[in-house]
């Protein structure tokens, strides 16, 4: 998994994004309308878990938290 952290003109982390991969965090924010939006790509800020299920920002593909069952 890799998020994406949103910052207000300050810097402060005021949101952020979950992808399924850092190939559709990529593509996500290299649409005109999403950077604009959401701010530049960061680099890559993978191997992230989640508590609860999420879903990718790009894909909507379900993204397993760790608290699901089987934990």
């Amino acid at each position: 998994m890799n998020i994406h952290l949103v910052e207000d003109k300050d810097k402060q982390t005021v949101d952020v994004l979950y992808f399924c991969s850092d190939f559709h965090c990529q593509e996500f924010l290299l649409q005109e309308d999403n950077q604009k939006k959401y701010g530049k790509y960061q680099g890559w800020y993978g191997c992230q878990e989640l508590e609860f299920d999420d879903y990718c920002a790009y894909c909507e593909k379900k993204i397993k938290g760790v608290s699901g069952e089987g934990y």
